[in-house]
């Protein structure tokens, strides 16, 4: 044991030396550590009450964004529901006036239909009925034919 009491000796003159140096040098670190610590603390909690309030006026100006994007929507809705009506409507009178446009030309070619075939008609008949009279018509029928035909237009003038 002998040889452990020089350096227990020089181990506690150590510790004397330090605890009579060392107290300021520790109580100034100490101190500046705790001010460091403080001024840093009060600078996080500055940043954090600025954060929070950026986060306030973005999450009101979200909520402001996301009210304009559905009265947006709902504006959208509406104005295609309108143009749907609008079409709808313009596609009714257009159908109607395109039925009744049909029905008018429609009318106006059966008519015409209608003139030529009783002008083919006609045509025809007198074609068959002229047939007809060269087939039975003699030469006396020519001519006493001939004679009222002149007598008519005598008479006539």
């Amino acid at each position: 044991m002998e040889h452990l009491i020089g350096p227990a000796i020089n181990f506690f003159l150590f510790v004397a030396l330090l605890a009579y140096l060392l107290p300021a040098r520790v109580r100034e670190f100490v101190t500046s550590r705790h001010d460091y610590i403080r001024t840093e603390v009060l600078r996080v909690q500055d940043q954090l009450r600025t954060s929070r309030a950026r986060f306030e006026e973005f999450s009101a100006k979200m909520k402001a964004v996301e009210a304009e994007v559905a009265a947006i929507r709902s504006q959208s809705a509406q104005d295609a529901e309108a143009a749907r009506a609008r079409i709808v409507n313009d596609a009714k009178k257009h159908s109607s006036q395109i039925i009744a446009d049909a029905r008018t030309s429609a009318e106006g070619l059966f008519g015409d239909l209608r003139k030529q075939m009783r002008a083919e008609m006609v045509s025809r008949v007198i074609d068959r009925a002229e047939a007809i009279l060269r087939h039975r018509l003699t030469g006396d029928d020519r001519v006493r034919i001939r004679r009222e035909f002149s007598r008519q237009v005598e008479n006539f003038q």
